[in-house]
């Protein structure tokens, strides 16, 4: 049976895929004068109006061509008809898909169209008798390096060299093959560290590892996984299976990371990287150089939602930025609202101009009682303090005209008494320093600072300024949650050195706090995960 004859056996009966499916045309024509003209080997449509192509292939060579030919029908169609994204859908049906699952799993995770995929078996009596839908695979081959981070302690080279051949055996005993290890000594003395984390895998390879050795994972908790999202679900799934689990390294100290604390408490206190040591396919990436490693290890990606940093010169990296972005500011409703006006906004501009270069940089730590602890004790130390200070800037430059977009902390004009810090405890932490502290173990981040930071007198804001460097003019706007009006230019850092005159005894009790209760980085009061 060729695939002229699957065809008509499935046009004449297309319930065998979907019972609410009514037959249009089979060969279906689509001209096109940009190249993307041929025939699809069955329209339809469903009981939602929805345009439906159906493409038929038998062997594993034309089955290699099933993805290209649905990308260039369905554009086709779509210009052909007008149509929007969700007004068509596509399905795959081909006896074999051993070369072609992989490719389909990838594309169906990127397109904006729902595509189904399904396996048909034919009889020697040349009748279809079953059907299986296609299940994708769930992809993770781009590198996406855990946000759990651990870092281990050497008082000599030759703890070190036992330290770092640990490592890697504990990595490879619990089936990790790409992982990065960092290798630091200390300026100020002779001790050495190895700062390490490595690739996160799939759901399902976590679980499997789960599922094959309960009995190391006996506090594996099924419903508690499944509130989990995202971001969350991997950082528990990883916690669990590759950091909570035995075997662990050779050490002399060791302590959990994160990118904030590499980027800051690491690398700005004496720390020097010696080496990077890579695992794997990241050891097999001749472009992943050791600048790139360091900034992904900083949270730079996005991913952790404190840092993103980026350069865009596209319209097709903007559209890929805004889900970084959303990622990035998922628990600051203020910020993300204001970065994405600016973005839609750029997305306007630039279609003004031939060309454009783009910046974004995010830091956004998500704790204003942590951030008034560390800008003052910078202060203290003469250090620079404005690495601590929440902000994000999107600069956009267009010929003679510079657009800044921009979010900062500013004073909070409401009447309501600011609470001290006793009562923000009291209020967001059941009066416990040591609940409060509890996120420092991963940064610090506190999903709801936005909403905690106001109570005591610190509000999120967005603003945007337009520099017309030919006439030398400019404009300032501030974003109000619906549009750009006219305002003050706003300094990045006016509000949170404001905040410090204006709320002195807030400040103090804040430093008086973390004196109390941390002292070189370590907890004075009992936190226990």
């Amino acid at each position: 049976m060729n695939e002229a004859n699957i065809r008509d056996k499935i046009a004449a009966n297309l319930s065998i895929l979907d019972s609410s499916l009514q037959l249009i045309k089979t060969e279906y024509y689509l001209p096109n004068a940009h190249g993307t003209r041929g025939f699809v080997d069955i329209l339809a449509k469903d009981k939602q109006g929805t345009f439906v192509i159906i493409e038929i292939k038998k062997s594993n060579k034309s089955a290699r061509e099933a993805i290209h030919e649905v990308l260039k029908y369905t554009e086709g169609l779509k210009e052909n008809k007008s149509l929007k994204d969700d007004e068509i859908r596509s399905i795959i049906v081909s006896t074999e898909w051993s070369e072609l699952l992989v490719p389909f799993s990838s594309f169906v995770s990127k397109v904006d169209f729902e595509l189904l995929g399904y396996q048909i078996d034919i009889s020697t009596c040349t009748d279809i008798f079953t059907t299986k839908k296609i299940v994708p695979l769930v992809i993770s081959n781009e590198r996406m390096l855990s946000d759990l981070h651990m870092y281990y302690l050497y008082t000599s080279k030759e703890s070190l060299s036992k330290g770092i051949k640990s490592i890697i055996q504990c990595y490879e005993k619990k089936g990790v093959n790409d992982y990065l290890l960092v290798k630091l000594k200390n300026k100020k003395d002779s001790d050495f560290m190895v700062y390490t984390t490595s690739q996160c895998l799939s759901e399902d390879e976590y679980l499997k590892k789960i599922h094959l050795d309960q009995e190391s994972y006996e506090d594996f908790d099924e419903d508690y996984l499944n509130e989990l999202s995202g971001i969350d679900k991997t950082n528990y799934l990883h916690g669990l299976v590759i950091l909570d689990s035995q075997p662990w390294p050779y050490s002399e100290g060791v302590n959990v990371g994160s990118p904030a604390k590499f980027g800051y408490d690491i690398l700005e206190t004496g720390w020097e990287v010696l080496d990077i040591i890579k695992g794997g396919a990241l050891n097999e990436n001749e472009l992943l150089d050791d600048e790139l490693i360091i900034n992904e290890l900083k949270g730079y990606e996005g991913k952790n939602r404190q840092i993103l940093k980026r350069s865009f010169h596209s319209l097709h990296n903007l559209k890929k930025l805004t889900c970084e972005v959303e990622r990035c500011l998922e628990h600051n409703n203020i910020w993300l609202s204001g970065v994405k006006k600016a973005l839609a906004d750029i997305q306007n501009k630039i279609q003004k101009y031939e060309s454009f270069s783009a910046d974004i940089y995010i830091f956004n730590p998500s704790n204003t009682i942590q951030t008034i602890n560390l800008f003052i004790q910078s202060a203290i130390n003469g250090e620079d303090t404005t690495q601590w200070i929440p902000r994000y800037y999107i600069d956009l430059k267009c010929d003679e005209t510079l657009y800044k977009y921009y979010g900062c902390l500013v004073e909070s004009n409401s009447s309501v008494r600011n609470s001290t810090l006793q009562e923000v405890l009291e209020n967001f932490y059941e009066g416990s320093a040591t609940n409060y502290l509890m996120s420092h173990i991963y940064g610090g981040y506190e999903p709801r600072d936005s909403e905690i930071s106001s109570t005591y007198g610190l509000e999120y804001n967005n603003y945007f300024v337009e520099f017309d460097e030919l006439l030398n003019q400019r404009q300032a706007y501030h974003y109000n949650g619906f549009s750009y009006v006219p305002s003050d230019a706003v300094h990045p850092y006016q509000g949170i050195h404001n905040f410090f005159e204006s709320r002195n005894e807030f400040c103090k009790e804040v430093v008086d706090f973390y004196n109390t209760h941390v002292q070189d980085g370590l907890f004075t009061v009992n936190i226990s995960v």
